[in-house]
């Protein structure tokens, strides 16, 4: 008896309550949004509310599992939670009044409105310095004061000012604000893509990628490098976040970099560049691609058209640069009992492709996101009990609801956060003024703009999540790229790309902040490292923004050639910067490869010509300096014989 009342506490322990919560809520977040993607969903407002108080609670109670020892700030947190409660409740409970009868900003907040408006903010403000860091909060709040005395601003930044009412308003009860476009988006199917993603790892998609690159790259020279490109494509595009890709094929791929003979920050970076990469990657591609589709009304499919080429260009040039400093290094590939069958592989894993397939019909087929990816979902689970060793337990379940609900914890109160911000720099009207007065600074010289665009959206990068980081840039650069000549998409793809650098873009991305990590290299030395690796990717962009037939606009033979002469030229490009090709090559000749290749990846027949003669030469001389090298070797061992 005594035993038994023994289990029965321990069951019922502090650690183990604090568990069950957040697994019980985390399948309620995740039931609730397939529930309503597939009957339907709730009027918008209620919507985004309840998904809003999913998150808001999981954000707490996942604080509690990590202060288990310290009980001061276990009572913090549930004070915490209590706001929470009290601030989303009256939401609820006067809900038809708040989203039928009330008129926002018309009608002034009542007393018991603001007392729960400013509970909200200052939980709301907590729940981002918990999950995102304190710049995004920070930069809410000195917006928040710039709204209420915008008067005594200077120059062009200077407004009439705003009062408390309707900054409380927008942060709490209006949707023009906190409750506006970007949470609608991740209350709608935001979220359902991050539980796909969830649902594919767990079913053994992950695994069978990494195997596949395994077959496919592992005996090449530098083979585990090739396998973090290959894997890190397919997974990267998967789960949207590269620090999670990082975390989980990059502690597979980073040590047997290292094994062959890479050095741990060479690896690292290899493993940070690849995994960013699956942002920009269809069919899946990152959470950025969402919200451009949203905010441009652009199909998600067609953007997943324009992403192509580009993503090609980037994963090409990363293979290349892996593939000629293994050559350089003399880096040999995986042994033989290291790789798995490709046949069995394939056989034992190819079903768990179905759900992407599914996807990409859907979207084809003009179906909305959500739908596509809700029954995407459901042919997941179902595909996962073809093979016994893909099949979905209870385990597995819990797993998937964990890691949807934590992966959806950043993006949920990120888009919060940005939808408060969007609402504050729209009702100032400072947008429109600084769009404008960026043209004027530039006078006009499209490079410059595409420069201090890429430099503003890398510095927010540092600090904020990529989804708030476009969002935020959303009015206040695009307007100015469409306004100097470049086009829709163009404009917003090239602030999405560069949101997505900046987790590989020094001093401060995460993405290699991670990989060093697991590598136990220099932060720096790795981030430096990144910028080698991923040269072509900073590229891009420029490329696509001046070349838009690279986001397969213009006629099919202008596409061709441009897509050819941009190869070419990452090749090349590859080659300059790993200083090998076919020797060692001197300083004169990766001079030569490096500007010649930017000349072939800029389309233009006098650029391809005059490119095209340099890398001849360059070509001629490895040609002959090989062959040199051969002849030298004979009759070296022809003496040796004579001796």
């Amino acid at each position: 008896m005594k035993e038994k009342f023994t289990d029965i506490m321990n069951m019922l322990s502090y650690t183990n309550i604090v568990n069950a919560s957040f697994i019980l809520l985390a399948a309620g977040l995740t039931l609730f949004h397939i529930f309503t993607a597939t009957f339907g969903m709730f009027q918008s407002y209620l919507q985004m509310t309840i998904h809003l108080s999913f998150i808001l609670f999981l954000v707490f109670i996942s604080a509690l599992k990590k202060e288990n020892q310290d009980t001061a700030k276990q009572y913090l947190i549930i004070f915490w939670i209590i706001l929470v409660s009290v601030s989303i409740g009256y939401i609820f409970f006067n809900f038809e009044y708040i989203s039928v009868e009330r008129y926002p900003f018309l009608y002034d907040l009542t007393k018991i409105e603001i007392i729960f408006a400013v509970i909200f903010v200052i939980v709301l403000l907590e729940a981002a310095r918990r999950t995102v860091g304190l710049i995004l909060p920070g930069i809410c709040v000195l917006l928040m004061l710039y709204g209420l005395f915008g008067y005594y601003a200077p120059g062009i930044l200077k407004h009439s000012g705003k009062t408390i009412h309707t900054i409380l308003d927008l942060a709490y009860l209006s949707t023009n604000g906190t409750f506006g476009l970007p949470l609608y988006v991740s209350a709608s199917y935001l979220v359902l893509f991050v539980i796909f993603g969830a649902v594919l790892k767990e079913s053994g998609l992950g695994d069978f990628l990494m195997d596949v690159a395994k077959c496919l790259g592992g005996k090449k020279p530098g083979g585990p490098a090739k396998i973090a490109v290959l894997a890190s494509a397919g997974m990267g595009s998967i789960s949207g976040s590269p620090v999670a890709n990082v975390m989980t094929t990059g502690t597979l791929t980073i040590p047997l970099m290292v094994k062959v003979g890479y050095k741990p920050y060479t690896a690292g970076a290899i493993e940070a560049v690849a995994s960013t990469g699956g942002m920009i990657t269809p069919p899946i591609m990152g959470i950025l691609a969402l919200l451009m589709s949203e905010f441009t009304g652009i199909p998600y499919i067609t953007i997943c058209k324009y992403a192509l080429l580009p993503a090609i260009l980037f994963y090409f040039g990363v293979f290349m640069y892996v593939h000629f400093e293994a050559k350089r290094l003399n880096l040999k590939g995986l042994s033989q009992s290291d790789i798995p069958d490709l046949k069995n592989t394939l056989k034992n894993g190819m079903h768990l492709l179905l759900p992407i397939i599914v996807l990409m019909y859907l979207l084809l087929k003009q179906y909305t996101p959500m739908y596509a990816v809700v029954y995407s979902i459901y042919s997941c689970i179902i595909v996962s009990f073809f093979r016994k060793k893909t099949r979905l337990k209870l385990r597995g379940i819990i797993n998937i609801f964990q890691a949807g609900a934590e992966a959806s914890l950043m993006l949920g109160i990120a888009c919060a956060v940005a939808g408060l911000i969007g609402g504050i720099i729209n009702h100032t009207g400072v947008a429109l003024k600084l769009s404008g007065s960026i043209v004027d600074l530039v006078g006009g010289i499209s490079m410059l703009l595409l420069l201090m665009t890429a430099g503003i959206t890398v510095i927010m990068g540092t600090g904020l999540p990529s989804t708030v980081c476009y969002i935020v840039l959303l009015p206040l650069v695009i307007p100015a790229l469409k306004a100097i000549g470049f086009s829709e998409v163009a404009s917003h793809f090239f602030v999405v790309y560069w949101a997505a650098l900046s987790f590989i873009t020094p001093p401060v991305g995460l993405a290699f902040y991670a990989a060093s990590a697991i590598s136990n290299a220099s932060v720096m030395k790795t981030g430096i490292y990144c910028v080698r690796v991923g040269a072509v990717a900073f590229v891009v962009p420029f490329l696509f923004a001046y070349c838009p037939s690279l986001l397969f606009i213009g006629t099919p033979s202008l596409i061709i050639l441009t897509f050819i002469s941009s190869i070419i030229g990452v090749f090349f490009l590859s080659i300059g910067f790993t200083g090998f090709w076919l020797e060692k090559l001197y300083l004169h000749e990766r001079i030569i490869c490096l500007g010649c290749s930017l000349m072939l990846i800029k389309p233009g027949l006098y650029t391809d010509i005059i490119g095209g003669i340099a890398i001849t030469i360059v070509i001629i001389c490895q040609i002959y300096r090989r062959r040199n090298r051969g002849k030298s070797k004979v009759v070296f061992s022809e003496n040796r014989e004579l001796l």
